[in-house]
């Protein structure tokens, strides 16, 4: 029985077990997504892409998490898992929200990107990079400037021609040194990571809750550098940037990869891209909420406090 219904990334999702962090939906609001435990299949018919724990085509994943479960995604509607022993509803729920809904977004045909995503003046900025390089912990950052915040992990278009970004959920994923410097306590959250010491944040006060405009992209990146730049991306660099930053890419299977590769132009189209390469072993933390500040205050002039500091 599917007793919950949530509303995220512009879906109403169905589910049989409690979701941590995304919004009720009315029970009158037709469900897009449902999720529930079932039978999951041993091997996909058709195999486009694969690795040691997932198989794809363009209508399917199967998932397999040691020590959480197996997850079946298919056609952008439904998720099915089979749960380990020793499994409980948080774990499952974390691969629902996560790896299985990139895959059903891609299914859809939906650009996702790995990345946190910001309202500011009634333009949306998405922050992209690879697990680890400070997506979230700027993004928190550029909240406490007036910043209000859209997404957390992914950023999720939905019309393209301008392109939009629809909301996720009200939380942030912190760590434990990043709540510190924004001089903020761990207690009484909820920890997610052991190994990385995040823990969930609630951010309804801060959400913005309405599909909004992109404005622009950054990418966080790491290099040799010993100093932090801010550098547009040029040309045919920002398609490639695009790709690099999609959200779970392997799922982008060949069937998908010239829609994807259309859509991805005409997101650029719209909306500048901006690579920040930070030094691998100092941390610049300031100098990349600044340098995005400073973009956006370009493009929303005065929308966000403190936006000249160095």
């Amino acid at each position: 029985m599917l007793t919950y219904r949530y509303r995220a990334y512009g879906l109403v999702i169905a589910s049989d077990i409690e979701l941590r962090g995304p919004l009720p939906a009315s029970e009158s609001a037709t469900v897009d997504v449902d999720m529930a435990q079932g039978a999951v299949p041993d091997r996909l018919g058709t195999i486009e892409a694969s690795k040691r724990h997932w198989q794809a085509n363009g209508r399917e994943l199967l998932l397999e998490v040691p020590e959480v479960g197996r997850f079946h995604v298919g056609d952008g509607r439904t998720v099915r898992y089979a749960r380990a022993a020793e499994a409980g509803d948080e774990a499952i729920g974390a691969f629902l929200l996560g790896s299985c809904i990139g895959a059903l977004l891609h299914q859809r045909g939906t650009p996702v990107l790995h990345g946190a995503c910001l309202a500011v003046g009634g333009k949306a900025i998405a922050i992209c990079g690879k697990s680890g390089r400070g997506k979230s912990t700027t993004a928190a950052a550029l909240v406490e400037r007036g910043a209000r915040i859209m997404s957390d992990d992914l950023t999720v278009f939905g019309a393209l021609d301008p392109p939009t970004v629809v909301p996720g959920y009200p939380q942030s994923k912190l760590t434990g040194e990043a709540l510190v410097r924004l001089g903020e306590s761990d207690a009484g959250l909820r920890r997610l990571d052991e190994e990385r010491d995040k823990y969930a944040v609630p951010r309804g006060d801060v959400f913005a809750d309405r599909e909004t405009p992109l404005a622009a992209i950054f990418v966080i990146e790491t290099g040799p550098r010993e100093e932090p730049i801010i550098m547009p991306i040029p040309g045919l660099d920002t398609v490639r940037a695009l790709i690099r930053h999609t959200y779970r890419p392997g799922y982008l299977v060949r069937s998908r990869l010239e829609a994807y590769f259309r859509a991805c132009d005409r997101i650029i189209a719209h909306a500048p891209i901006w690579a920040i390469v930070r030094p691998r072993s100092t941390d610049s933390t300031p100098f990349v909420v600044s340098a995005i500040a400073r973009e956006i205050d370009r493009i929303v002039p005065g929308a966000l406090t403190k936006a000249d500091d160095a």
